[in-house]
């Protein structure tokens, strides 16, 4: 009972980070790495041909807050870019082919982008790529190539790769592998990650059964807001 309890809260965990990272591009994150300020001259070099400056028009046409949201001219210049190689305009594009923001929704382009990105080197692709292969959209689903791209993007630190990796080898009942990937997106801070740290110790599963340990990572989950860590202290 306890296995199938377990199992059920990582498969929850799992679907929930599913949802949040497919549609949590952070319009923020955008601005801050938007390198070239000046829009006229960024459009005359995108128009001559400069491939940085392609990418960086797509992003001001997708998010810059002084222009209107042009998502069809966005995928524009992030084709332009992402056909010359450029990583970070292929992950873009494939993020506007899944969510169908200027073009058509399209699992199985946004994969294709995603995994051109992805060969390069780009975490966040590598991470979606997983998600693909993973959920069976845009390719045939496939829990091994899953679990290759997920490890590719956690290996360079990305957050969320790290989450579904362990989630991963939650569900195919290799906690040590699972609390291993838990354990470094805890230690990024992630609340979620140290309330699931708690369940293993709490209930030995990958680790010796360990109370205080437990207790260390739900505190420090609750003291991130985490609602099921916060019940814990409450009692």
């Amino acid at each position: 009972m306890k296995k199938l309890l377990f199992l059920a809260i990582i498969t929850i965990v799992l679907q929930n980070l599913v949802v949040s990272n497919s549609y949590g591009k952070n319009i923020k994150i955008y601005e801050k790495n938007t390198k070239i300020k000046d829009f006229a001259t960024t459009k005359k070099l995108a128009h001559s041909g400069n491939i940085e400056a392609q990418y960086h028009l797509g992003f001001y046409y997708w998010a810059n807050k002084s222009f209107p949201k042009h998502y069809e001219k966005a995928v524009k210049w992030f084709k332009k870019a992402a056909t010359q190689g450029h990583a970070k305009a292929q992950f873009e594009l494939g993020m506007c082919y899944m969510q169908g923001e200027g073009v058509s929704k399209s699992y199985k382009e946004s994969a294709k982008w995603f995994k051109k990105a992805a060969e390069q080197g780009h975490a966040e692709a590598q991470c979606f790529l997983g998600e693909c292969y993973s959920d069976g959209q845009g390719v045939s689903k496939n829990f091994a190539k899953a679990i290759k791209w997920y490890k590719k993007a956690a290996l360079q630190g990305n957050l969320h790769a790290q989450l579904q990796l362990g989630a991963c080898y939650a569900i195919k009942d290799n906690y040590e592998k699972s609390i291993k990937w838990y354990k470094k997106a805890a230690e990024q801070g992630h609340a979620e990650a140290q309330y699931l740290l708690g369940v293993f110790y709490a209930l030995g599963k990958g680790v010796p059964k360990n109370d205080t340990e437990a207790k260390k990572w739900f505190r420090m989950a609750a003291r991130q807001g985490h609602p099921k860590a916060k019940r814990l202290f409450e009692k």
